[in-house]
């Protein structure tokens, strides 16, 4: 079996005006979501507006965003059915190949995945369906 490397979370913190915070606090909450994760799906969405703006030519095909839904969503139920080591791999396999292949950012389900696997808990359960969800999103919309 393969070690899986483990990143550890290193926090820091960034100046904002002062006006925007209840504006990440209000989404935050209404979510359900830790403020990083918010500010990372709004940062990939807007890589992906640059990305693939409206009338790309260069539009993913819709059965290559299927088989990747179908292969993500597959790997994540088997991982939260059976969270071992040996399916974190394949589950982080997946993650890397939708990052490297389609370009979308997996990183806040990358860590959500670690996590679950060494603490598995609902609370968990339910933040790893949402980020997989908002996932699922961004590659639709490639």
């Amino acid at each position: 079996m393969s070690e899986v490397k483990k990143k550890k979370i290193v926090w820091t913190t960034i100046k904002i005006p002062k006006d925007i915070l209840p504006l990440i606090k209000s989404t935050a909450q209404k979510e359900g979501k830790a403020y990083w994760i918010i500010l990372t799906e709004a940062i990939n969405q807007y890589r992906m507006s640059k990305k693939f703006p409206q009338g790309s030519k260069d539009i993913i095909p819709d059965d290559k965003k299927a088989w990747y839904i179908t292969k993500l969503g597959t790997s994540i139920g088997i991982l939260k059915e059976n969270p071992t080591e040996q399916n974190l791999a394949k589950t982080l396999k997946t993650l890397n190949q939708i990052e490297t292949r389609l370009g979308v950012n997996v990183e806040p389900l990358r860590r959500v995945c670690i996590e679950y696997v060494k603490r598995k808990d609902t609370e968990l359960k339910i933040q790893l369906n949402g980020v997989l969800k908002q996932t699922i999103i961004e590659i639709m919309n490639l």
